[in-house]
């Protein structure tokens, strides 16, 4: 989870940086093509952590407690 937090800032910072120059435009791709290649990996941790808050808000569920 820890490192999830850790590409999220890494990449939003490198996507937040103004664009001058053709050099920009390239890091700002290179930086969409690594969060595509990671979107698999990133939508199931995701989708992980719903799915258990979800257990969690039905009310005398016990499967995660």
């Amino acid at each position: 989870m820890e490192s999830l937090f850790e590409f999220i800032t890494e990449y939003s910072k490198k996507l937040t940086r103004p664009i001058k120059d053709l050099d920009d435009i390239r890091e700002a791709m290179k930086a969409l093509d690594m969060i595509k290649a990671e979107f698999t990996k990133i939508d199931f941790t995701l989708g992980v952590i719903c799915f258990c808050y979800l257990f969690k808000s039905i009310p005398h569920c016990s499967f995660l407690s």
